[in-house]
């Protein structure tokens, strides 16, 4: 089963899946290729990053599933991957994705006969000042912080408004408890 997680930056995306990771003994994640730099507070194996050329060529070779550009940088995520969790029967492969890679994956699974193996949830962003600490926390910069806070409502609107069938949680309790809402429906369909 592949586990996809979006919202705006700052949701708890990444915290939420280092938990799913921690308390589901069959869980991995499926890493991104990306141009971003590292950031120190960026988890062991979230991205393979790549310089610009890398990328490219990559793309270029057919590689990626999709490719996406967001505040600046590449983000991809390469087809092997993809058909090996849609594959394994056994393992919760948790995807980082936005909107657009979820439509992608969906109809990819469904060419594949395994929409099933695809279940996505949707982070709501927390209050301004919640989500202004988070993104201080991680070493953004204040004009990046002013931009991404105007972005998050229109995430939230736009993905309320999508097609895409989310699983809608707010992450604005304890994290164990939006990690428990997220084992409960994954486990009621396994």
């Amino acid at each position: 089963m592949i586990l996809t997680l979006t919202g705006a930056s700052g949701a708890g995306k990444t915290t939420i899946t280092n938990l799913l990771l921690s308390r589901l003994p069959n869980a991995k994640r499926i890493a991104s290729h990306t141009t971003r730099s590292h950031r120190e507070t960026d988890p062991l194996g979230e991205y393979i990053y790549l310089n610009s050329s890398e990328f490219m060529k990559m793309d270029m070779n057919g590689e990626f599933l999709w490719t996406v550009k967001v505040h600046g940088d590449y983000y991809g995520t390469a087809v092997k991957l993809v058909d090996e969790a849609l594959n394994d029967g056994d393992t919760v492969y948790i995807m980082v994705l936005v909107k657009v890679s979820i439509s992608i994956l969906t109809s990819y699974a469904q060419a594949m006969a395994k929409a099933n193996r695809v279940k996505s949830f949707y982070i709501l962003s927390p209050g301004a000042e919640v989500l202004r600490g988070r993104l201080e926390k991680r070493g953004d910069d204040k004009e990046t912080i002013e931009r991404r806070l105007i972005g998050c409502a229109e995430w939230d609107s736009a993905a309320k408004r999508s097609n895409i069938l989310f699983i809608f949680l707010k992450n604005d309790k304890e994290l164990g408890e939006t990690v428990d809402e997220i084992i409960c429906a994954v486990s009621l369909d396994s």
